[in-house]
């Protein structure tokens, strides 16, 4: 096998025209990123837990009972397939392992449906009926030998040991696993609280019985190894979720195990099959999940689920764990030498009903249409995946592509690339062109971009893997943006509910220009910010190459008034000096008011309780906002105006002195609407 690193130049050969400046910082679109291969179409191709492409096991159509709902799947050891039937009356269908085509078995009138099947060495068939539950013995043609009515409502599993001991998941009223002898005679060996007993799954190397319930969700097991007629049993997990519906064990002893829900849910998943969701929806109730107990008895949960049930889990003579989902028919691998999880693939607007694995292949049905399909074991010789359509956000010129991949002897990895200005591929779009061993493709610059992998190989056991892809590309450099600019200070963000986002906080005495910048190219950029009073023409400079977008500066420093200010942006940092960008924002009429309200026209008439003080307040930039006055024994009283409103920068008062007739002195305290506050005091 070689290993290679692939590294692909795409080296544009287009004379680009003056209208299309394009910047010097190179930007990557890789692999790594989430939803990189989102919604692409596989075929033949599979996505791992680890973002890398390989070759996906064939899924082919291999039969159908048309029309019907196909509740399980059996496949018999002598290559024999049972598919049990539900709904408008129990039927058992059968086809050889020669054939395709299935033909009916045997019939149930008065039952819903055939819940189980399974057949014992001699080719005898046991299958189950509901939703009152019967066990049937059938011989090889069909033929009834005997059949046992049960005290529950359905049997929803059955499973052999290597005693020939038949063993049944029952459930109604309490969940219950009894044991059938090849005559029919029936235990009782296990017995709880729970309402169903849903899966088992025998453990011939321990000669343990592994039962999953329904109601609190456990995982049990017994101990086949003692009294058979009263076995112990011990609780291996409480998955505090609705239903245990399918387990499995691999060939070193690992036990995996899937609940199921008709509820929806959730997800939390590896990136491959996330759906776009992200780790702050943990609050969401997650009800459908994936286990794994290792030999030690230690038990992790290793996916969340956004399906609604986990229907089926199987592995195979390599170690490898297949799990199914019931509502869009999707299959994953957990792979037997890593643990990594794969996507196989599944089959749109199709709803999954039951899953079998033998040696051969993995089957499913697909609920109510009778459709049965094949997942083959091995590779098939060639394989693609065709990505989404990428947006690269603007116009953009290609560099190159780096790969890592991994191409055994016989095998074969193609990348090819085309693109277009057009959200969705249409006839404006260019011809896709492979890259080749020389590095070069010819790709004009567009905004969108669309990448197709072609995977070969000779030998169906194994696999071309392509782990990684960074495209380079430069974008075409576009002007800044500079919006929402103006002017605040400590007074307005502590007092002014609009003002308070604004950021950086400031201190006592500080004041702030602010704006906001941006850049379509997330080119880094600085500022030149600038100044004059309201009717000068010029501008004056008040800092050069900010990096941050505020300017603070000492409240103090700048004198009242009525100010424009000028803010440029520019990308020079960037980009070489004739591809420079800028933009400016002008901001008109800012007031900046740093000076308190003055007293005017100050009088005292009369004497003693009889006297009056008078005044005027005046402000020039701002409104008059509080006006209190406190005599030397007094405490402080808020007044108002003689008109009764404060509403302007001009306000007339009158105070009273019949409350304070020893008072010698007056206070005033007045502010305007910016904070400015100054105090007067006056013998009276």
């Amino acid at each position: 096998m070689k290993i290679a690193k692939i590294i692909f130049i795409l080296q544009s050969i287009l004379i680009l025209t003056s209208a299309n400046v394009f910047g010097v910082v190179t930007r990557t679109l890789s692999s790594t990123k989430r939803g990189f291969y989102d919604n692409g179409v596989y075929d033949g191709i599979m996505l791992t837990e680890q973002g890398s492409l390989t070759l996906a096991p064939v899924i082919e159509q291999n039969g159908s009972i048309s029309g019907k709902d196909i509740w399980k799947m059996y496949p018999a050891n002598n290559g024999d397939m049972f598919a049990a039937i539900s709904g408008s009356g129990a039927e058992l269908y059968k086809r050889t392992a020669d054939n395709t085509n299935f033909t009916i078995f045997a019939s149930e009138s008065n039952e819903s449906a055939f819940t189980s099947v399974i057949t014992d060495n001699e080719g005898n068939v046991y299958a189950a009926t509901g939703p009152y539950a019967k066990i049937i013995k059938y011989d090889s043609q069909g033929n009834e030998l005997w059949r046992k009515t049960l005290d529950d409502t359905y049997v929803w599993d059955m499973k052999f040991d290597d005693n020939g001991n038949l063993f049944a998941a029952v459930g109604g009223n309490n969940a219950r696993v009894l044991k059938i002898t090849s005559d029919g005679n029936i235990k009782e060996i296990l017995k709880t609280d729970e309402q169903h007993a849903m899966s088992l799954f025998y453990d011939s190397k321990n000669n343990k019985l592994y039962v999953g319930t329904a109601g609190r969700g456990l995982v049990l097991r017994i101990d086949l190894s003692t009294n058979l007629e009263n076995p112990s049993y011990n609780v291996l997990y409480d998955t505090a979720e609705n239903e245990v519906y399918a387990i499995t064990l691999d060939n070193i002893g690992n036990l995996y195990f899937g609940t199921a829900t008709r509820q929806p849910a959730y997800l939390i998943l590896p990136s491959i099959i996330d759906g776009d969701k992200r780790l702050e929806e943990s609050d969401k109730e997650f009800r459908n999940s994936l286990y794994k107990a290792d030999t030690n008895g230690t038990v992790q949960r290793l996916f969340f689920l956004n399906q609604t049930l986990v229907l089926a889990l199987s592995s195979d003579k390599d170690n490898n764990i297949y799990f199914v989902t019931g509502d869009t028919a999707d299959i994953y691998k957990i792979n037997g030498d890593d643990g990594l999880l794969s996507y196989i693939g599944g089959l749109k607007n199709k709803i999954l009903s039951t899953f079998a694995v033998s040696d051969d292949g993995l089957y499913f049905a697909i609920s109510k249409t009778g459709e049965i399909y094949k997942v083959k074991h091995g590779y098939p010789n060639k394989g693609s995946f065709t990505s989404d359509t990428l947006d690269l956000r603007l116009l953009s010129r290609f560099g190159s592509l780096s790969s890592m991949s991994t191409i055994p002897d016989g095998a074969n990895i193609l990348v090819e690339v085309r693109t277009g200005n057009a959200a969705r591929v249409d006839n404006t779009w260019s011809k896709f062109v492979a890259v080749g061993n020389d590095g070069k493709v010819n790709v004009p610059e567009g905004r969108f971009m669309q990448f197709k992998v072609t995977m070969e190989t000779s030998n169906a056991e194994s696999t071309p893997v392509l782990n990684s892809m960074d495209f380079t590309y430069v974008e075409n450099n576009l002007a800044p943006e500079v919006l929402n600019g103006g002017l605040t200070t400590r007074y307005r963000q502590q007092n002014d509910s609009a003002e308070t986002a604004k950021s950086p906080q400031l201190e006592e005495n500080e004041a702030m220009v602010y704006w906001k910048g941006s850049d379509p190219n997330g080119d880094n950029l600085i500022y030149d910010l600038e100044y004059r009073l309201k009717g000068e023409k010029n501008y004056r400079k008040l800092a050069n190459n900010l990096e941050t977008s505020y300017y603070k500066f000492n409240a103090y420093l700048m004198p009242s008034g009525i100010y424009d200010f000028r803010i440029t942006a520019s990308d020079k940092y960037d980009n070489p000096v004739n591809e420079i960008k800028t933009k400016t924002l002008e901001v008109f009429n800012i007031k900046y008011d740093n000076d308190p309200p003055e007293i005017f026209d100050f009088n005292v008439s009369g004497e003693g309780a009889n006297r009056k003080v008078t005044f005027r307040v005046e402000d020039k930039l701002s409104f008059i906002k509080t006006v209190r006055y406190s005599t030397i024994t007094g405490e402080w009283r808020y007044i108002v105006p003689d008109d009764g409103l404060l509403d302007s920068m001009n306000e007339t008062f009158s105070i009273d002195m019949k409350n304070d007739a020893e008072s010698s002195s007056i206070t005033i305290e007045v502010m305007d609407t910016d904070g400015n506050t100054k105090y007067y005091s006056f013998l009276i």
